[in-house]
């Protein structure tokens, strides 16, 4: 499976900015987003649903009384 860091390279752009295509956040040219979803295809990238928990914040569980 591809890395976004795999990603990056196959479509000639830095990491943040398959970030910022996969996210919709930020403004990315149309060339760039095509280039990027044509690596994404192409690689078989799949995001890792195990990193992305880890990098967010944990919550704190909340009590309902």
């Amino acid at each position: 499976m591809a890395t976004m860091l795999e990603v990056a390279k196959r479509a000639g752009v830095s990491k943040a900015t398959v970030s910022r295509v996969l996210s919709g956040n930020g403004y990315v040219s149309q060339e760039t987003k095509d280039r990027v979803f044509k690596a994404v295809a192409e690689s078989g990238y799949r995001p890792n649903l195990l990193a992305r928990n880890l990098a967010t914040k944990p919550r704190k569980p909340s009590a309902w009384w």
